[in-house]
């Protein structure tokens, strides 16, 4: 359904650029609200939201030491930064489709694509996993099958840095193109929805979505590739405004309900301990 959210976090307008900017922002959306549901009975407006999301994994270390006699019993060891945590960056796009155009009317949200910004790479060698010497006197890497992580020619999968067109540096190291993300997944999986909905409400589609203003969102070449996708349908795709997270129904809401789902089920599973 519908609901209002107040808060007391008052908007950073600092400058005359960003009162301009969340002025034109809200001034288009409230058309868009508004002006919908005057053509509702023949249009069905539907608007997406794309943002990135990191997903952390953590590896507890095994064979803590444990000398009852002496007090000294094993403990969970706890990360000192996030950094030194396994992580995977997804690019996440959802869509919401409001009843009659209203939204005052609630609707059905649709989930567009969660694609891993990465891609399968070939191993270069043998890889083993690290193991506790057998006297307990550091780490080494026995090279024995049961051990072995990867084997050299497989494929594995390998993070990517975004980037707005670019598919590698000038080194040959492999990026993740938005551009090539939109053009051979996001439209696809948009345009599917949109004659989906044609189809079970024989109005035509019309679509409005935005993400955050980040480095590889506003790269020339990925603006222009938009805006000829897009400009074909009549479509409306723009930035949300400088330090507007309320404007963000992924960091809003999706992320958040993500994560308490996911902590949840790793404390049942795990006996309370959220990261085990």
């Amino acid at each position: 359904g519908f609901r209002y959210f107040v808060t007391q976090t008052l908007p950073q307008c600092t400058t005359e650029h960003t009162k301009k900017w969340r002025k034109r922002w809200s001034t288009n959306f409230h058309i868009f609200w508004e002006g919908a549901k005057m053509v509702a009975n023949k249009v069905q407006v539907v608007y997406f939201h794309i943002d990135e999301k990191w997903f952390y994994s953590l590896v507890i270390r095994m064979h803590n030491k444990c000398v009852p006699a002496l007090g000294v019993q094993g403990v969970f060891n706890r990360i000192h930064h996030k950094n030194s945590i396994d992580k995977t960056l997804a690019i996440c796009a959802c869509a919401f489709v409001p009843r009659e155009n209203d939204m005052r009317k609630g609707g059905n949200a649709h989930k567009l694509t969660i694609t891993r910004c990465g891609g399968m790479v070939e191993a270069k060698k043998d890889s083993y996993k690290r193991v506790q010497k057998p006297d307990g006197s550091g780490f080494h890497y026995p090279k024995v099958p049961e051990n072995r992580l990867r084997k050299k020619g497989e494929y594995y999968f390998e993070n990517w840095e975004i980037t707005g067109s670019k598919v590698c540096d000038k080194d040959g190291k492999s990026k993740f193109s938005l551009a090539k993300w939109i053009a051979d997944t996001f439209m696809k999986d948009l345009l599917d929805l949109c004659r989906d909905l044609e189809t079970k409400l024989g109005k035509r589609i019309h679509v409005r979505g935005q993400w955050d203003n980040a480095s590889p969102h506003t790269e020339h070449f990925l603006l222009a590739l938009i805006a000829e996708l897009f400009g074909e349908y009549g479509w409306v795709w723009t930035t949300q405004p400088a330090n507007s997270p309320l404007t963000n129904i992924m960091d809003a809401a999706i992320f958040p309900a993500l994560a308490k789902m996911v902590s949840g089920l790793q404390g049942v599973l795990a006996g309370g301990h959220y990261l085990h």
